[in-house]
């Protein structure tokens, strides 16, 4: 059924159930194989790699794009849908809209990375560019979704869109039973609030992380407002989000923290994955590997780092690297 007023256009912004998360993880199973844990050591420190790099949209965001869509499409809903994406939900949402038979439109900044735009190029979607912030972007996704009275599916303030992010710790937990940091790139929070609902009876632990500049969930997790942001290499998990996102909610019900790095320490790990395991990563994943490099003893062990994207500008990366 089309929805009919603005409020309607993010129905799902709630806690996913038990019953959810399940159906998220059978749906995610059915598409998409795990991806590979790889035991390394960067700069001297010792980690694991959830290698979600490796996606077949290069970003694990695959995952909740996968949940929410085929969520629709077991019951009986095939309507179009409107999303918007710095790139890689968007990319996730393409894959799953492929795969589902279901048309997507999907608004992205004019300052997306233009590896990620490239890439949505090659999926049968409507994209539209506008604006030249995530924000801008999305009030123009929210309007049109409202206009054309579609179903607007939020990269992060979605309990579908959540529980299929969550597959990535339950995943993670499977394949290294006595894990006992999963570190995660937050923008949104998606990642981590379903990392935190799949962890939560374990003895492993989530932990976020952001870069200092570009900290709004932090904030926001305080109890303060969104402040000014500046730009950062961690595109992917850049920008503002909503302040009511049910996000921020599951993080405190959850006692999940958030700590953060500097854009310097960012392109260091970057750099170093790159040079140590010829492992390319965009700077959103690097975000996570930094924190892991740099407080790796004052967690509990063994950690891993989810690399949750490698959707650089091939030309940046190479830049990076040669200054670095």
């Amino acid at each position: 059924m089309a929805l009919s007023t603005v409020e309607d256009m993010n129905p799902e912004s709630r806690v996913p159930s038990p019953d959810e998360l399940a159906e998220a993880s059978e749906i995610v199973r059915s598409v998409i194989t795990p991806t590979a844990l790889q035991h390394v050591t960067i700069a001297g420190v010792e980690m694991w790699l959830k290698r979600d790099d490796e996606q077949p949209t290069g970003s694990f965001k695959v995952r909740g794009a996968l949940s929410a869509l085929g969520h629709l499409a077991h019951h009986g809903n095939s309507e179009s849908v409107v999303a918007c994406s710095a790139g890689n939900h968007g990319l996730g949402i393409a894959y799953a809209s492929q795969y589902f038979d279901i048309p997507a439109t999907i608004v992205v900044p004019t300052t997306a990375s233009p590896a990620k735009v490239e890439k949505l190029r090659s999926y049968p979607i409507e994209l539209i560019l506008h604006g030249t912030t995530y924000d801008e972007a999305e009030v123009f996704a929210l309007d049109l979704a409202a206009q054309r009275k579609k179903r607007f599916i939020s990269p992060y303030n979605n309990a579908w869109v959540i529980a299929g992010q969550a597959t990535a710790a339950e995943e993670t937990l499977a394949q290294l039973p006595e894990l006992g940091t999963f570190m995660v790139a937050v923008g949104g929070g998606g990642l981590l609030s379903g990392s935190g609902l799949a962890l939560r009876d374990s003895q492993a632990v989530a932990l976020g992380v952001q870069v200092r500049q570009n900290a709004a969930f932090a904030s926001l997790l305080r109890g303060d407002g969104i402040p000014a942001l500046e730009n950062t290499i961690a595109d992917g998990c850049a920008g503002g989000i909503e302040v009511d996102s049910v996000t921020v909610a599951i993080a405190r019900d959850l006692g999940l923290a958030i700590t953060l790095v500097s854009e310097k320490e960012t392109v260091a790990a970057l750099v170093a994955t790159y040079r140590e395991f010829d492992i390319v990563v965009e700077g959103s994943a690097a975000v996570a590997i930094a924190q892991a490099m740099k407080e790796a003893d004052a967690v509990r062990k063994p950690v891993a780092v989810l690399l949750c994207g490698s959707n650089i500008d091939s030309d940046l990366h190479k830049e990076l690297v040669m200054v670095s």
